[in-house]
Parts: C-alpha cells; sequence; structure tokens
C-alpha cells in the first residue's frame, strides 16, 4: 500500500486559521520553537508526517485503523465545531462526547507525547526481560546486551513495528481518560469581541496542579475553536456562552503559545511569546 500523510492536527481544524487574505490558497502562518521567523505554508503539508499512525504487521503490510477511527472521530466533531460557528453553545449529550474526545485526542495524537509513551513502552519492555532473567538465568546475556543497547541507542532495542503498536494504544488510553474527565467539566464557549484573533498550537492547553490521575483537581483545559471562539472548561457543571475582550484573547493567545508542544499556527503574521511569565 502506498505510503500516506497523517496529520497530527487535523486539516479541517486548522483550515479555519488559515490567512484570509491569501484565498483561494490555502496557506497558514506556522511558528516553531526556538526558531525567530514563521512561515507561511500549504496547509496540506503542516501538522503531518508520512504513514504517522500506520501499523506494520509481521508480514510487512501496513495496517492504517488508527487513521479511520481518527478520520471518525474528526468526522463527528466537525459538525459540532460547525454548529459552535453557527452561534449554538448548548450541545446534545451525544456532542459533548465527540468534542470531548476529539479535544482529548488533539493532546494524546501529537508527536511529543506519542515519542514518549513509546520510548516508556521500551524501557517497561526491557525492564520486564530483566525481571524474567532473574528466574531464568539463560536469559541474562540476552538482557545484558539489551541494556547495553538501550543505553546506546534506545529505538533499536525491541520491535518497532510493536513499541509503535504500543504507543498507539497509550494514545488511545489516554485520550479516553481525558474525554471523561471533560465530561465532568463546566463548560464555557467565549467569543471574541476585537481585532485580536485566537491563535491555536499543537495541542490543546492543559493546566493542572492536582498530581491525582483520577481526580479532575484544578484542571483546566482551554482550546481555541476558531480565531473567534474559544472553549474553556474547568470543575464545575454546566456549558455557558460568554464574551472576551481583546486583553483577554491576548493572554489567551499567551497561554496558548507558551503551552504549545513544538508549534504555534496563526492566520496572521504574529510575534509570538513562547514563555508565560514573560
Amino acid at each position: 500500500m502506498p505510503r500516506q500523510l497523517h496529520h497530527f492536527v487535523p486539516k479541517f481544524y486548522l483550515r479555519r486559521f488559515i490567512d484570509p487574505t491569501a484565498e483561494p490558497r490555502e496557506l497558514i502562518w506556522v511558528y516553531e520553537r526556538n526558531k525567530s521567523d514563521g512561515q507561511l505554508r500549504q496547509l496540506r503539508h503542516v501538522a503531518a508526517r508520512t504513514d504517522y499512525y500506520a501499523m506494520r504487521l509481521p508480514s510487512g503490510n501496513k495496517v492504517y485503523a488508527a487513521e479511520v477511527s481518527l478520520s471518525r472521530i474528526e468526522h463527528a466533531a466537525a459538525k459540532v465545531i460547525s454548529r459552535l460557528e453557527s452561534g449554538e453553545s448548548q450541545l446534545s449529550d451525544l456532542e459533548r462526547r465527540a468534542f470531548s474526545i476529539f479535544v482529548a485526542f488533539g493532546w494524546s495524537r501529537v508527536p511529543k507525547f506519542r515519542d514518549e509513551a513509546e520510548r516508556n513502552t521500551r524501557a517497561a519492555m526491557l525492564d520486564f526481560l530483566e525481571t524474567v532473567a532473574i528466574d531464568f538465568p539463560e536469559l541474562a546475556p540476552r538482557a545484558e546486551r539489551a541494556r547495553a543497547g538501550w543505553e546506546l541507542e534506545p529505538e533499536s532495542v525491541q520491535d518497532p513495528s510493536l513499541v509503535a503498536t504500543m504507543g498507539l494504544t497509550v494514545m488511545g488510553m489516554a485520550a479516553g481518560h481525558l474525554a471523561m474527565q471533560l465530561l465532568k467539566m463546566r463548560w464555557s464557549f467565549c467569543a471574541i469581541e476585537g481585532p485580536t484573533p485566537l491563535i491555536t498550537s499543537d495541542s490543546p492547553t492543559l493546566v493542572a496542579s492536582n498530581s491525582a490521575p483520577d481526580a479532575i483537581g484544578d484542571l483546566t483545559v482551554m482550546f481555541p475553536v476558531t480565531p473567534h471562539l474559544l472553549f474553556h472548561a474547568c470543575p464545575g457543571d454546566g456549558t455557558y456562552a460568554g464574551k472576551l475582550n481583546a486583553d483577554y484573547a491576548a493572554m489567551a493567545n499567551k497561554c496558548t503559545a507558551a503551552c504549545s508542544q513544538r508549534f504555534v499556527y496563526s492566520s496572521s503574521p504574529i510575534a509570538v511569546n513562547w514563555n508565560l511569565a514573560g
């Protein structure tokens, strides 16, 4: 099967942040950490990697089940976002669930999260091999070689297809956990007043000081739905509509950039402040 270009930030979502002055071409401003200048890039090549969600079977064939599932999630979320764009803020339970899943995967599907999940998978597999070697001494040399290889080149220790599959599994489990938390929170959809459009990034903004993995604590989630509509979730109940002035929009943009994984996307040239305290 030919290689496919998979987006870790959905194209239909980023399309809302393209530069309107570049139409009919779909161009978006992209800013990367540790680089001073932004670039106006073609939308189809932004936030994408080749075969990012592909799983390779022992036979060498590739399976795109994860990409198919994410496409369904995006399709359901696109309908909800279209309603929000039209001014609706009260969503059905089904729509809230679709939007929660979409936002949650926006956090777990980015390369930084997946890379960390795969590193942890390799480490766990190595720890398991060393534990088994205690009861089966004949495996000790293999465990030692694996440890030496891990220290020199972690990616070469285990079967990459198995590690990638485990990484995708962790991605889905983490998204499911966050989606369940979002459904228990107070939602606000805030329209932006004034000339300051919202920017977006490669990940929703999550801020929490409670370390308990199964508690919402003071978790706050912020997600720019469009350049003119901000989603905000915090502990509480219900769904509300509100408005943000230019100062709050600028503050939201500052938080979006500071909490991004690597990239920020904008519909116009901006001065990105990557430091929340700056």
